[in-house]
């Protein structure tokens, strides 16, 4: 890749330290600012007469900045009314104003095609000030010397919420961004505190005297009274303790994700060992002990003998008609498993945390945060103000900001065309906001706050409707972010210190892409036989054994080293 020398950067940094004039600049969100703005560093940055930089001031003069743009429908649509809508929007409008920074595309492509387009320009090292990428490709800018080292830019120009934001997700997004200590990139946020969670019929239990499981244990023994006691008391020897999917993980139900959980088994993570070194997860002794139990229930009959053909979809469609009496899965599933009651009005689901298969707590592990990245290009004038407009972002549009305004994050349905958050320079969400959500749905149940109410809260007229009148319409909601739901869970998970980060969030590393594809089908094939009864568990510790053979030790070898 073709760079500017070091002595070039050298000469530009000294001739714009030494050419610094004095003028005002006003603060962002136009409050009052205590000391008189000075003048423009070489960074770009404005300080206060006290010497500390003020992360929203305003650039006088303007300066440009330059991107690229992914089209999405919405802004295809909008382009249709408003031609000019990717540069003429409030968004646009409010980085003029604000922050004296005009955004200028210099391509776009339609959303499905954008990181070819992408790859394209990265290989003719074509890039604009600032581009948004995946995971792969920021890993390409950073190894190519193209994106820019933001450490120092990022430490002088955040502001407080943007630290609080980060702490939110543990700093998953934020250390995904940062490569051998330095910070490469700025995160688009999503969050990852999820976990699954035990979903239960709580009127199953009920007509059988069963109490809510403790330990996994208890789990296995429900399991078995829901297959062999005809727990809906329809006379019919029709159900099964607990869903399983033919993929067994990834598929948010039916997973086998949380039931290993119990058995302090994490799936595709990196853990230490205790040594400071990385091992993988789906190798160690407790995976063998969490299939063990699997295949003991499955040999019992608590699991549908048919699993290992159905997917998903297809294992929803069995918990809503009462096939099924417990899984294991995602918060979503409220949403999924609601119209049960359309079928059986008595119905009810419980939502649980995953018990133990000991006297050591459940532990949960946390992902990646970040869905996408914003990579600043090395030869960018002004890196500061990509980090400028992050911060602008964050302020304004992230809904738990103190500064947020409607106006700029509203539901899609009720956009004008040029409102599309979408068309923000940069975009970033709040981590979790389902736990934000749930948790404020709590405070309004204790005090009545209407400004709760008026502030966003998802759902909340729906679960009161619920809640008061039984209303099924708002049973999904009441599920998903109630008093006693899945994010409620969430909340256990992050009250009790019941969450630990995977040790690795970078990108895939060169040998997965070569060998993870044989290596998951041969866990699939294997882990499948196990628990069917084709194989022996000891097939556990060959397939273990095959891992390192077939790649997995030159796998754990760039791992450790890109840690």
């Amino acid at each position: 890749m073709k760079l500017r020398s070091i002595a070039a950067l050298v000469i530009v940094l000294l001739i714009a330290l030494s050419s610094v004039a004095c003028g005002s600049a006003p603060s962002t969100s136009g409050e009052t600012t205590a000391a008189v703005t000075q003048a423009t560093s070489a960074a770009g940055g404005e300080t206060t007469a006290a010497g500390a930089i003020d992360p929203m001031a305003k650039y006088s003069p303007g300066i440009t900045v330059t991107s690229a743009k992914s089209i999405d429908d919405n802004i295809a649509k909008s382009q249709k009314s408003i031609p000019d809508v990717l540069t003429n929007n409030i968004y646009t409008k409010a980085y003029e104003d604000q922050l004296g920074i005009t955004l200028k595309y210099d391509w776009t492509a339609p959303a499905a095609q954008y990181d070819q387009k992408l790859n394209t320009q990265i290989a003719a090292n074509d890039l604009p000030d600032y581009v948004q990428c995946n995971a792969t490709q920021f890993k390409m800018l950073v190894d190519y010397g193209v994106a820019a080292d933001l450490t120092q830019v990022y430490k002088d120009y955040q502001i407080p919420f943007i630290s609080d934001l980060m702490n939110q997700d543990h700093n998953a997004a934020i250390n995904q961004c940062t490569i051998g200590g330095k910070l490469m990139a700025l995160p688009w946020v999503n969050g990852n505190m999820y976990g699954p969670q035990l979903w239960i019929r709580k009127d199953w239990l009920a007509n059988l005297g069963l109490q809510d499981p403790k330990t996994m244990d208890d789990v296995i023994s429900i399991a078995r009274a829901f297959t062999k006691n005809d727990p809906d008391k329809d006379g019919k020897n029709n159900t099964y303790g607990l869903a399983l999917t033919k993929n067994l993980f990834g598929d948010g139900v039916g997973d086998l994700s949380g039931f290993a959980n119990g058995y302090h088994a994490y799936y595709n993570g990196w853990m230490d060992d205790g040594s400071g070194k990385l091992v993988y997860s789906n190798i160690q002794p407790e995976f063998k002990n969490a299939l063990a139990a699997v295949a003991g229930m499955f040999k019992e009959g608590l699991i549908d003998p048919e699993f290992a053909v159905k997917d998903g979809s297809k294992i929803q469609q069995d918990l809503v008609s009462g096939k099924l009496g417990m899984t294991f899965g995602d918060h979503w599933l409220a949403f999924a498993v609601a119209d049960t009651k359309k079928n059986s009005p008595n119905s009810d689901w419980d939502i649980l945390p995953i018990p133990s298969a000991d006297t050591n707590p459940t532990k949960v592990m946390l992902g990646a945060s970040a869905s996408r990245f914003y990579v600043v290009n090395k030869s960018c004038k002004n890196p500061e103000a990509i980090v400028k407009l992050y911060d602008w972002t964050s302020k304004y549009m992230v809904r738990n900001s103190l500064d947020f305004i409607e106006n700029y994050n509203k539901d899609a349905s009720k956009c004008s065309p040029d409102e599309f958050s979408i068309l923000a320079a940069v975009n970033n969400d709040l981590p979790n906001q389902g736990l934000w959500m749930e948790r404020n749905v709590e405070k309004y149940l204790q005090n009545k706050d209407q400004s709760l109410v008026d502030s966003g809260v998802n759902g909340l007229d729906a679960i009161l409707k619920y809640m008061n009148n039984g209303d099924p319409t708002g049973y999904s909601q009441y599920m998903w972010n109630g008093p006693h739901s899945a994010w409620t869970v969430v909340a256990g998970y992050e009250n009790n210190n019941q969450y630990f980060t995977n040790g690795y969030l970078g990108a895939g590393t060169d040998s997965m892409a070569q060998y993870n594809a044989t290596l998951q089908q041969t866990q699939l094939t294997d882990w499948t036989k196990i628990i069917m009864g084709e194989a022996d568990i000891s097939l556990f510790d060959d397939y273990a054994s095959q891992w390192h053979k077939l790649g997995g030790d030159t796998i754990t070898q760039e791992v450790n080293a890109a840690k």
